[in-house]
């Protein structure tokens, strides 16, 4: 990220925590040029497929191009999940106004909205860097990237040429973009709440041997409701308790789970 940009857009509004289609949530940073190796580990550890579509070309070395793009003019942003990166999303002025933008998304994590997040807070920037056109040079074969674009409510144009779909948007949105946008984020609102409301998963930590305390009766209540998930209690003693095989810690819990009741 370059010094005038850094000092030009308020990181805090762009690079804030979002939520994904599912509901899960992820944070943002901007790049620094810091970010070579890790710029490089990411695109390295990308499909061939995934760094074709990306590079537009095979044979791309992954790790070189990655670092190079820790040091390009513009604002970069990297998505992580906890500590992995899952996404990474670029601008890149190019004069006059107008701004190439740029995606990878970690294949194991591709269609859960990560490119879409990030498109939505490299138009936020834009504001603040007088980009008022956004330019993008797609592989004819990435017709979901052609899709993002699109899904984000930008006015969009295509066209075919010399082998590339260029695509040409408005970093603007208009009525109806916003509009899809807000539904989108309280489609992913309402997702992030499943995990609430109906975790498929559930561990009660703090489970008792005693009858009317609080540990004890949160269990009963569970059982009574049959929830029909996979219910996990830990009792650091106990082997079972109320007919429920328990684990000692929570470090002995399996990971994934949607929720945890906490009754020490």
């Amino acid at each position: 990220m370059t010094e005038n940009v850094a000092g030009a857009v308020p990181l805090d509004r762009v690079a804030r925590p979002g939520t994904l289609r599912d509901g899960a949530v992820v944070t943002l940073r901007a790049v620094v040029p810091d970010d070579a190796e890790l710029l490089g580990s990411f695109h390295a550890a990308l499909s061939d497929e995934s760094r074709t579509l990306r590079f537009l070309g095979a044979g791309i070395d992954g790790r070189a191009a990655g670092r190079k793009l820790a040091r390009v003019p513009g604002l970069g942003l990297l998505v992580f999940e906890g500590a992995r990166p899952i996404g990474h999303g670029c601008l890149i002025p190019t004069g006059h106004g107008d701004a190439e933008v740029a995606f990878a998304v970690a294949d194991g994590e591709q269609g859960h909205g990560v490119a879409t997040l990030l498109l939505e807070r490299l138009v936020e920037a834009c504001e603040w860097l007088d980009v008022g056109r956004l330019t993008a040079e797609v592989d004819p074969g990435n017709h979901r990237m052609v899709v993002v674009f699109e899904d984000v409510g930008l006015p969009v144009h295509v066209r075919a040429a010399d082998g590339v779909l260029h695509v040409v948007m408005e970093a603007a949105l208009d009525d109806a973009g916003r509009e899809r946008l807000a539904e989108r984020h309280r489609c992913a609102t309402v997702a992030g709440l499943r995990h609430v409301l109906a975790p498929r998963s559930l561990a009660l930590i703090g489970a008792s041997t005693h009858a009317g305390s609080i540990g004890a009766t949160l269990l009963t209540n569970i059982l009574a409701a049959r929830y029909q998930g996979t219910l996990h209690v830990v009792h650091p003693r106990a082997a079972q308790l109320q007919g429920v095989q328990t684990v000692a810690r929570v470090e002995d819990l399996p990971p994934g789970v949607d929720l945890a009741i906490v009754a020490v």
